[in-house]
């Protein structure tokens, strides 16, 4: 299971960018409009299976001698995996655990050697850029489009698909699992 624990802050330089794209210049819907693009940049990021901003996720993965996949990617940095049973909890040494780092930024995690505890919650940093403004153009522009696209959409009846429009931004982008 991931979780997104410390997602990057979209208040500043995506919010004015998304309000300059509807030709907002009025503060009283920035609520809104946050939640928007947080809306689609995680589509983005599930679509693309790529994280666009730096943020601290948070994985639980089974003890195992064989590299497992972590998921959320590209992977910046460990930044701690603890061992628990129930509410047992313990920080594991650098020397019990493994990170292997694939061409593809992406990152697995093992153990050398089988532990006790039934479980690992692995603790790391991943993200394509630090900055909004270091995000790829049309990854970008198809965040704000989609937010665009779903503050205009907002009193429609259901769910619209994806515009053809942002997914062909995004496609080049798109890391395919198995």
């Amino acid at each position: 299971m991931k979780n997104i624990a410390a997602p990057a802050s979209l208040s500043g330089a995506p919010l004015a960018e998304l309000k300059s794209w509807l030709s907002i210049t009025t503060n009283g819907e920035d609520d809104l409009l946050t939640t928007l693009v947080a809306s689609a940049l995680a589509l983005c990021e599930r679509f693309t299976g790529v994280v666009l901003l730096k943020s601290e996720v948070r994985e639980t993965v089974l003890p195992s001698l064989l590299p497992q996949p972590l998921k959320a990617g590209p992977f910046i940095s460990l930044t701690g995996a603890e061992a628990f049973e129930g509410l047992q909890r313990r920080e594991l040494s650098s020397g019990e655990y493994r990170i292997d780092l694939g061409s593809d930024g992406m990152a697995s995690f093992s153990l050398p050697e089988l532990i006790g505890e039934p479980q690992i919650e692995v603790t790391y940093l991943a993200g394509l850029a630090s900055e909004w403004q270091e995000i790829d153009e049309g990854l970008r522009q198809g965040v704000i489009r989609h937010a665009a696209h779903l503050y205009r959409e907002r009193e429609a009846a259901g769910a619209a698909p994806l515009p053809a429009s942002i997914a062909a931004l995004w496609r080049p982008w798109r890391r395919l699992r198995l």
